[in-house]
């Protein structure tokens, strides 16, 4: 080791001189001879303190190792030159510095003298200066993303390698304007580019661009702009500066969702089906097949209580919100009122869950079966219109077995009786003469006959002639007068045409409907007068009774099954039925085409 012979009145001397911090050490122990203030800050102690200290006291040498090297750097070389060294200061923290060391002989004894310089501050700086570089080209790489900056007075336009790298291009290939970055756009998205500049510079704002780029290699990207201004000492745009981003991905992703959508909207539009989507409040995020009346743009963003009231949404959002506390999807049928409209809907809500399995909305799917509700209704109805008919019908037999049965016994049993007694007299009795003999066989033959008729009689109420192909025309006539006969009511018949060609199956179900009629007028009306009519007219066949009674009321809510029946009967011959009624009186007419009658 080579060293300069020095006195401690001329170190100190120079070390009081210097503005950096200076201080001597031994080699051997590494204890501080000498030391000026400005070292004795550096370390964090005052000068009076750090004289007789060694270095590792101070922690002048943060590491150790450091100071075994220079010390062998000066055995070797006599001096080192701005060797990064690590100081400790007194309150731990760390310092970077730049150590020049000199060996110097005091006494005889080797020394070295150190010249130290603070650079932590500016070496701080320069490190993240160099962290911030890295990490940004590691976000351009990584994320897609190039960064920009346009001088508005030069015009000029730099670009980082990133910007290059996202339009698939080298950097010394790009000509620097704003027209050059331009013509790297698709031909369609160029004029917006100009227009969001403009519109930037005109309200100071940000400036927000989508565009499709065309690659070299004819690939299409998509790509974002974001751009900020930058203000000279005067307050006008100097520059803008800003990043662009390859959102090709996400863009395929949402044009992708978005064509999905609509698929599913073309789908749905063929259907009936109300499918919708909510958010955790049940706001409407989206939906498809609105319905009482409500469009895509009266739903989203908002609930079912804003759109129906609270009491109608309270059964609906007591569904959905049980769905979304047990993550268990549920289908229950539900009536929903709006405005005056109504509907009946089958409603499905299916929980919507996140990549983590958390639910974060609802999905739901509502089928309108309010068509089916009324169907099923009318059906139960008809059904028990049906049972009631039925009822009425077997308790018209009934009736009609009764009074059969009553007719049999006191009109043709007591004839039969008669005869059987006059017959017994005749033979038990003794020789008679000739003339009462005569006259007892000739009542016996009245007898016989009037069986005969009320034999008859029974037959045409059981099987009526209209049954056995007597024209109706007739069968008419001669029902009302029976039923005249039996009633005690007046009856007029109007009969336009006498000859009518009827198949049998209709005028049987004509001569029923009359009958019916006629039954109901003798129960219920009340009436003194009847008229029948039999018209066939312009392609329609009619057959109308008309009473003076009271009236009815034709669409009571108890219709009576007779005239149920009566509209079955019409609805098969292809045909109506017409009622007028009112306190004089009561009007049925049955009209059949005149094409089922023939």
């Amino acid at each position: 080791m080579s060293s300069t012979d020095f006195t401690l009145d001329a170190i100190e001397l120079l070390l009081r001189a210097a503005p950096v911090p200076m201080a001597l050490s031994r080699i051997a122990d590494g204890r501080l001879v000498a030391a000026n203030e400005s070292f004795a800050r550096l370390c964090g102690y005052g000068p009076e303190e750090s004289v007789g200290r060694s270095v590792a006291e101070l922690s002048a040498w943060a590491e150790t190792d450091e100071r075994r090297v220079v010390i062998e750097a000066l055995r070797q070389h006599g001096e080192v030159r701005a060797v990064p060294h690590l100081v400790r200061h007194r309150s731990g923290r760390l310092l970077r510095t730049l150590l020049s060391a000199r060996a110097v002989a005091l006494d005889g004894e080797p020394h070295f003298l150190a010249v130290i310089g603070d650079v932590s501050e500016s070496t701080r700086l320069q490190w993240e200066l160099a962290s911030a570089e890295d990490a940004l080209r590691l976000v351009e790489d990584n994320a897609h993303l190039g960064i920009w900056d346009w001088d508005l007075a030069l015009g000029r336009l730099r670009w980082s390698p990133g910007m290059a790298a996202v339009f698939g291009i080298r950097l010394e290939d790009f000509g620097g304007r704003v027209e050059d970055f331009a013509a790297l756009l698709h031909p369609d998205d160029r004029a917006q580019l100009a227009g969001a500049i403009a519109s930037a510079l005109e309200a100071s704002g940000p400036i927000h661009h989508e565009a499709r780029l065309l690659r070299p290699d004819g690939s299409v990207r998509w790509l974002a702009s974001r751009g900020a201004i930058v203000r000279d000492a005067a307050g006008k745009p100097a520059r803008i500066v800003g990043v662009c981003l390859d959102i090709t991905a996400e863009k395929s992703l949402a044009l992708g969702w978005r064509d999905a959508q609509e698929k599913l909207r073309v789908i749905l539009s063929a259907t009936d089906v109300l499918v919708f989507q909510h958010d955790l409040e049940l706001r409407y995020e989206w939906i498809a097949n609105p319905v009482l009346g409500l469009e895509e743009r009266d739903v989203l963003g908002r609930t079912d209580a804003q759109l129906l009231g609270d009491a109608v949404a309270a059964p609906l959002t007591e569904i959905k919100r049980r769905v979304l506390e047990t993550g268990r999807g549920e289908r229950r049928e539900v009536r929903v009122s709006r405005d005056g409209q109504q509907g009946c809907f089958e409603l499905v809500a299916e929980p919507r869950r996140d990549e983590r399995g958390q639910v974060v909305g609802l999905l739901c799917a509502a089928q309108d079966i309010s068509e089916r509700k009324r169907l099923e209704a009318e059906r139960e109805a008809y059904r028990a219109r049906l049972q009631g008919l039925a009822a009425h019908l077997q308790d018209t037999i009934e009736a009609e077995r009764t009074a059969v049965a009553r007719e049999v016994h006191d009109a043709l049993g007591a004839t039969l009786t008669g005869i059987q007694l006059s017959l017994a007299s005749l033979m038990n009795g003794s020789a008679e003469p000739g003339a009462r003999r005569r006259s007892r066989l000739q009542s016996i033959q009245r007898a016989v006959e009037a069986a005969i008729q009320a034999t008859r009689a029974l037959s045409s109420r059981l099987r009526p002639p209209a049954l056995e192909g007597m024209p109706l025309a007739a069968t008419v006539r001669w029902y009302a007068r029976d039923w005249s006969g039996t009633t005690g009511i007046k009856v007029r018949c109007r009969i336009t045409r006498r000859r009518l060609e009827l198949a049998r199956d209709t005028s049987v179900e004509l001569f029923r409907v009359l009958q019916e009629l006629l039954t109901n007028v003798a129960r219920h009306s009340g009436a003194r007068a009847v008229r029948v009519g039999l018209d066939a007219n312009a392609g329609v066949l009619e057959l109308c009774v008309a009473d003076d009674g009271h009236g009815f009321e034709p669409d009571g809510a108890h219709q009576g099954f007779g005239l149920v029946g009566i509209n079955e009967r019409a609805q098969r011959l292809g045909g109506r039925v017409a009622i007028r009624s009112g306190p004089r009186g009561s009007v049925v007419t049955v009209s059949i085409p005149q094409g089922r009658a023939a």
